[in-house]
């Protein structure tokens, strides 16, 4: 098929085209002619395509646009908002997870852990100072000035339960107590469980001397105190 350019624009168009689709110029031979053809609409092919062109090219601006704000946005928020949870810690929160250094201060002493033995009573039974408490959700840490501690773990719903499996589990390692509770028995470690009802405590002050006679006064002590 034979072509040729349009005298206005260039553009390439038919042999027997009357008219360029671009520009609308009538070719020379048909202008030469006369030949009663019809030009295209203004803003033909070429102009449909270029419009569309735009469109896309608008539409991939203003999209790009939307991400880089969105985005930047949250990097804004991100950096100016503090963490939702740093204005909701609980006193279980921000007390000690044993051992690791952190304790609260006066909500230790009136948490529910801490509520069987005060700390004057503990320095009482352990013949020492208590220079701090920490708490878990059921641990009660009564710590001296070099960071050793004794421990009381209560179980307050379902302990009957929990202490039936312990004792399971320490069957060949365990020393009966009488006359404490409903139920006690020793560790061979010298770890103190004792139930009453169904609560159960478990009482370590293996670092301290005489542990066995210190946890029985502290168990006393809790179990005095359990309402």
């Amino acid at each position: 098929m034979m072509t040729k350019s349009c005298r206005q624009c260039c553009a390439v168009i038919g042999a027997n085209q009357g008219f360029c689709d671009s520009c609308g110029t009538a070719s020379a031979s048909a202008a030469s002619a006369g030949a009663p053809v019809t030009p295209p609409k203004p803003g033909g092919s070429g102009k449909l395509i270029l419009f569309v062109c735009c469109v896309f090219l608008l539409a991939g601006i203003a999209g790009g646009g939307w991400f880089y704000s969105s985005g930047h946005a949250r990097q804004v928020s991100a950096a100016v908002l503090p963490p939702a949870s740093s204005a909701a810690i609980s006193t279980s929160q921000a007390s000690a997870v044993p051992g690791d250094g952190s304790v609260t201060r006066d909500a230790a002493a009136k948490s529910k852990p801490c509520s069987l033995v005060s700390k004057e009573d503990m320095e009482k039974i352990l013949g020492i100072k208590i220079k701090e408490l920490a708490t878990t959700e059921t641990i009660c840490q009564y710590r001296n000035d070099e960071g050793y501690s004794a421990d009381i773990d209560t179980t307050w719903q379902g302990g009957k339960e929990a202490m039936e499996s312990a004792k399971t589990y320490n069957a060949n390692v365990m020393e009966k107590v009488s006359d404490l509770g409903d139920d006690a028995f020793f560790q061979a470690a010298g770890v103190m469980h004792v139930r009453k009802g169904d609560v159960y405590l478990v009482i370590n002050s293996r670092v301290f001397p005489n542990e066995r006679d210190t946890e029985t006064l502290i168990a006393r002590k809790a179990l005095d105190n359990l309402k």
